[in-house]
């Protein structure tokens, strides 16, 4: 049974695994701020047909 005072946080990720994720958080903020992610959404959208149905 392991203890709280146990826990190694450097044994789980260490620097390569916390290099990784701000990496990944500096490509997803580039992309918010570069517009890429309005022009993906643009992309993806199909267009919408609304049609009225009389009872």
């Amino acid at each position: 049974m392991r203890r709280a005072n146990d826990f190694d946080p450097k044994s789980r990720f260490g620097p390569v695994g916390i290099g990784v994720m701000v990496l990944f958080h500096v490509l997803v903020g580039y992309a918010l701020v570069s517009g890429l992610a309005r022009k993906t959404i643009e992309m993806i959208k199909k267009p919408m047909d609304a049609t009225i149905i009389a009872r």
